[in-house]
């Protein structure tokens, strides 16, 4: 009796299993594509991509003096195949100083009549700059105004973030600083804001002039030291 009702349950365990299994449904066929739903056979379209376009140059600037001793920037576009190229035009044009526009805007330059300023080379995006004041230099407390010229006019040059001041033996130049400290290490934009007006430009002077620091003595490097000020003498124009 057992063993019937054994036999019988695996009769009924394989009758089960065969009619759970996948029908024999033939060959493949070709389905009509007019009877997919939803465009499920349309083409996928790809992804819009993510990737951040370049940014645009800024136009570069030269920096001149005003009649109240800040600097001003003033927009300088220029057609040149990279930034040194557009570096060394643009230290030409500050030491030629203002132009007769410029001059009757009432724009001037600390930098003395002798001066020279040459590209050595920009590298790690620090610009080596030879500077030669000449024989009738800007006074001592107009160095910070002469300096700031040269570092915030390279600075506005893409791919240059700081300046190295040097002889034309390539020995660093000692350069001071607004607050009167004095470096031989690079230079960069914000060490000179201080300097630079927050009045409106005017249509000779469209370029947008840094952020000026409300205490440029504030932070200074500890291997930097006071300079004393001498008599000032007025500006070139």
């Amino acid at each position: 009796m057992k063993l019937t009702r054994f036999v019988l349950a695996l009769l009924v365990v394989c009758a089960v299993s065969t009619s759970c299994g996948l029908p024999d449904s033939g060959p493949p066929r070709q389905i009509d594509p007019s009877s997919v739903p939803y465009h499920l056979l349309g083409t996928a379209t790809a992804a819009p991509s993510t990737k951040a376009q370049p940014l645009r140059a800024t136009t570069p600037r030269l920096y001149l003096l005003t009649s109240s001793n800040r600097l001003r920037a003033v927009e300088a576009p220029l057609e040149s195949s990279g930034p040194p190229q557009v570096l060394q035009a643009l230290l030409a044009q500050l030491a030629q100083g203002p132009d007769e526009a410029q001059r009757a805007s009432g724009l001037a330059t600390a930098l003395g009549p002798g001066v020279a300023l040459s590209l050595n080379q920009v590298r790690e995006r620090t610009a080596v700059v030879q500077l030669d004041l000449g024989e009738q230099g800007p006074a001592a407390n107009r160095l910070p105004l002469a300096i700031g010229q040269v570092v915030l006019t390279a600075t506005s040059v893409r791919g240059v973030d700081r300046v190295k001041l040097v002889r034309a033996d390539g020995k660093a130049i000692e350069v001071p600083l607004p607050d009167g400290a004095l470096t031989v290490e690079p230079v960069q934009a914000d060490d000179y804001a201080s300097l630079v007006t927050t009045s409106p430009t005017s249509s000779t002077s469209t370029g947008q002039a840094p952020p000026s620091r409300p205490d440029p003595g504030v932070g200074s490097p500890p291997d930097r030291k006071a300079t004393s000020s001498a008599s000032g003498e007025p500006a070139r124009s």
